[in-house]
């Protein structure tokens, strides 16, 4: 029973991603490359995957200078072969990393860290990423979970309403066009849903974001 609606799939090549290939030379190779997203659409019984998620580290830039270019090469021809959609790039390795990936010109969207404890990318990645019209895809909206501890030493022991207030707060930050999600519950899904879709901060949700922002501010 095929849902009502277009569902995109996105996924990472399997050894290939952060620190599981030192240099992440693998993804620089088109053989292996293509051969991944061919295993990949075989699993998932597609003919094409929407999005395919890279993620190099630094140490992958310094160590190859070339590598953002044979990358974006890389993904241009699974493209062209109409293996892939599109590629998003995602990276731990910070801001620079993200401002290399993004000046590559082959992705179509970013996954980056963002929330009330961490708002640095839209200092400057947020607004170059709008710049070569790709599209910001936010991750940690609840810090792993640390949002609810902090709540918690703060006397904020409401967690629906931290969440809420985390992803209104997210929801009305310029450059952001959505967020993933880890719903434990179909009542989280909607939750979390339901803020993104009005986020407008009440009195008793803008507290908790306010407690948050100064406990980042006291841990720095």
């Amino acid at each position: 029973m095929p849902p009502p609606y277009e569902v995109y799939v996105q996924t990472r090549p399997e050894v290939m991603n952060y620190s599981y290939d030192p240099g992440n030379r693998k993804m620089t190779d088109l053989a292996l490359l293509r051969a991944e997203v061919e295993r990949i659409l075989k699993i998932l019984r597609r003919e094409q995957l929407e999005l395919l998620n890279l993620g190099p580290l630094r140490s992958a830039i310094d160590g190859d200078p070339d590598f953002v270019s044979k990358v974006a090469a890389n993904v241009r021809a699974l493209q062209k072969e109409g293996l892939i959609l599109f590629a998003a790039a995602d990276t731990f390795s910070g801001q620079e990393t993200y401002k290399a990936l993004i000046e590559g010109g082959a992705f179509a969207t970013l996954n980056i860290s963002f929330n009330i404890a961490d708002d640095e990318p839209e200092q400057e990645v947020f607004p170059l990423a709008r710049k070569s019209n790709m599209r910001v895809v936010v991750r940690e909206a609840f810090i792993k979970g640390v949002l609810f501890r902090l709540g918690r030493e703060a006397g904020l022991h409401d967690e629906p309403l931290l969440a809420r207030a985390a992803m209104k707060w997210i929801g009305a930050r310029p450059g952001v066009d959505t967020v993933i999600v880890g719903a434990d519950t179909d009542q989280h899904l909607r939750g979390n849903v339901n803020a993104l879709l009005s986020p407008v901060l009440d009195e008793a949700e803008r507290a908790p974001s306010k407690c948050c922002r100064r406990t980042r501010r006291s841990q720095r």
